[in-house]
């Protein structure tokens, strides 16, 4: 049985991107949650000159969501790495990038929806973080 890794990092086939604005007791602080795919790839099955091939490329795709708010640095960061997407293609994955970049593209619906109900869970969390800093700002 051959198997091998291959990570495919550029060119993401999905960069959704959704902006919120937060009040706070600041002001108002706009906020940009984006989406991206990371996809890895896994080859099995096995490749013989005398028999079928069986091989099948498996990929699966982690949607990474981060959060950047204007002006507050220190809270950007990774809200969410819990939605996986995943499919396969008939041969081994080596040549299969663009085919698996179609795959994912395709479910650009479920990742948007996705990106949308982290963005509004993690608000609740934003605004205790914002209050949580200008409490220590005012110390």
């Amino acid at each position: 049985m051959s198997i091998s890794f291959l990570i495919i990092a550029a060119g993401t086939p999905i960069a959704a991107a959704h902006d919120v604005r937060i009040d706070h007791h600041a002001g108002a602080t706009q906020v940009s949650y984006s989406a991206q795919a990371e996809v890895k790839t896994r080859t099995i099955g096995s490749s013989s000159p005398t028999k079928t091939d069986t091989q099948r490329c498996r990929w699966m795709a982690d949607v990474v969501v981060e959060r950047t708010p204007q002006n507050m640095p220190h809270l950007t960061r990774v809200v969410s790495r819990d939605q996986r997407l995943s499919g396969s293609l008939p041969g081994a994955c080596a040549g299969k990038g663009k085919a698996i970049d179609r795959e994912v593209a395709a479910k650009e619906g479920e990742v948007r929806s996705h990106l949308l109900a982290v963005a509004e869970k993690d608000s609740r969390l934003l605004m205790a973080e914002i209050n949580a800093a200008g409490q220590l700002a005012s110390n």
